[in-house]
């Protein structure tokens, strides 16, 4: 599933959430498309407070390579 939404994640909507939530819930073992892993680190913050189970799925799609987004995640609430 490739996403086609515009995606602000300062305007996060319904349509976003549901999607979101699709990803989310498919097989573990389901490889992502790239643009399906960037609408998820995107929504991260959706994850975080929505779906608190898919920590898993989210970092899968962190850029390990990216020390900035390494660090983010590293954060505390």
């Amino acid at each position: 599933m490739t996403t086609t939404l515009q995606l602000d994640p300062n305007k996060v909507t319904k349509e976003h959430l549901r999607l979101l939530q699709q990803m989310i819930e498919k097989d573990p073992l389901h490889d992502h498309h790239e643009q399906d892993k960037e609408v998820i680190w995107k929504l991260r913050h959706e994850c975080r407070e929505h779906f608190p189970q898919s920590l898993p799925k989210l970092l899968t799609c962190l850029r390990w390579d990216n020390h900035i987004n390494v660090a983010i995640v590293r954060q505390p609430r």
